[in-house]
């Protein structure tokens, strides 16, 4: 993941090599440099084009966040909660120096902790994070086999959204309204107590 302006610069330099390598590929003659052998030479190439194809997605990445275009951020598991905060850092338009002057840290921590996706920050490190960007995490988890009528998948949603004192700004996205029959009952029963009219009442 490209995380600031230099990774950036360096990315598109690279990219742009990267592009001319290809198109100076000569798979004749690249097969006989390889003894002959054809697949050999075509495996190049196409290590060639899947090394920069991976890295011209890595910098569309990066210009959306920071041009705002990404307005909603999810994560299938907590592991990719770190990978969320990097994100949601560069669509809200700060920097690592200014995530880092919020924090009171030194820019140089907030570079390390991205750079290693935060495996050496403890969850009390990682919720500050959160905290210090505005952010506001919603989580739903569906637990395996919770029932036997009503079986549920598992997994684990993260929603990371903006809270508070955020930059540029990301959508607030609440947990999705649970539609189980029981669960249907019971916002009918609060339906009515509020004085909302049911079928059964007519």
């Amino acid at each position: 993941m490209i995380t600031n302006e230099r990774q950036y610069r360096i990315g598109k330099a690279e990219l742009e090599k990267l592009g001319e390598e290809v198109r100076r590929f000569h798979l004749a003659e690249a097969t006989r440099a390889s003894g002959g052998d054809r697949v050999l030479a075509k495996a190049q190439l196409d290590a060639l084009e899947s090394e920069s194809e991976v890295l011209s997605e890595q910098l569309r990445e990066y210009e959306a966040l920071k041009a705002g275009s990404v307005r909603n951020l999810e994560a299938a598991s907590l592991s990719e909660l770190p990978g969320l905060l990097i994100k949601a850092r560069i669509a809200l338009g700060l920097s690592q120096r200014q995530l880092a002057e919020r924090m009171r840290l030194k820019e140089q921590q907030i570079q390390r902790y991205e750079a290693e996706d935060y495996t050496s920050a403890s969850l009390r490190r990682l919720i500050e994070v959160s905290d210090a960007l505005g952010l506001k995490v919603v989580g739903r988890t569906r637990l395996r086999g919770h029932s036997d009528r009503h079986p549920q998948p598992s997994g684990t949603t993260v929603v990371v959204s903006e809270g508070r004192g955020g930059g540029r700004g990301l959508d607030h996205s609440a947990p999705a309204q649970a539609n189980t029959p029981a669960q249907r009952r019971m916002r009918a029963t609060r339906g009515t107590k509020a004085g909302r009219p049911t079928a059964a009442q007519g």
